[in-house]
């Protein structure tokens, strides 16, 4: 530190109140950004797992109906 203000790792110059205060607003919205990507990636798992169980479903039926057609 010199005189009293607080100094950037490795390069001896002061970093005043206003840049850390930009570069917290910085963190925070990459943050937001991320959590809004996790937040769709969760959603589109979800939906690729509805879209699974309907196409499982379909196959079972498709089968049960295969099935009824050769034993008649």
């Amino acid at each position: 530190m010199v005189m009293g203000r607080p100094m950037r790792e490795g390069t001896g110059i002061p970093v005043d109140e206003r840049q850390r205060e930009a570069e917290r607003e910085a963190l925070r919205n990459v943050r937001g950004l991320l959590d809004r990507i996790e937040a769709e990636e969760k959603k589109g798992r979800k939906l690729q797992r509805a879209v699974f169980i309907a196409c499982g479903a379909l196959l079972v039926a498709g089968a049960l109906v295969l099935l009824q057609l050769f034993v008649l």
